[in-house]
């Protein structure tokens, strides 16, 4: 599937839809091009409901170092590209967030259940609110 999605993008295909921003903040210094095409009728026979393939590529400085990737993604959402691309780097925003949590708090090794993983959720989070704002 990654093959077919890939394949997409490459050579002089016919794109129609591109979106693009620009990240300079928190050593960082990134473009972000969103391309994205109505999905082949083969991709929307195996992945019912997607309507979309989105290719997302970011370029630029990251840490003082050169930084490049490329991301591709299946959507049945049905927006703007623009909007589509807000909504791809807020979830990468998210999965920071997750991130953090798991590397310092090993949340995902916690094996609590019933009420005790709401209030263990709960207590992380505001020691995490807490030791963000000190």
């Amino acid at each position: 599937m990654h093959r077919q999605i890939r394949s997409q993008f490459q050579g002089k295909r016919q794109i129609p839809f591109v979106a693009t921003d620009h990240e300079v903040s928190h050593g960082r210094d990134i473009s972000w091009t969103l391309r994205a095409k109505q999905a082949p009728e083969h991709i929307q026979a195996a992945w019912v409901g997607t309507s979309w393939i989105v290719e997302v590529d970011a370029d630029g400085i990251l840490d003082s170092k050169p930084f490049q990737a490329s991301y591709l993604f299946l959507s049945s959402l049905r927006t703007t590209p623009e909007a589509l691309l807000k909504l791809v780097r807020d979830r990468w925003s998210i999965e920071g967030w997750h991130w953090i949590r798991d590397t310092q708090l090993h949340e995902d090794a916690h094996r609590y259940r019933g009420n005790g993983a709401g209030v263990m959720v709960t207590l992380r989070t505001a020691a995490l609110n807490l030791l963000r704002l000190a």
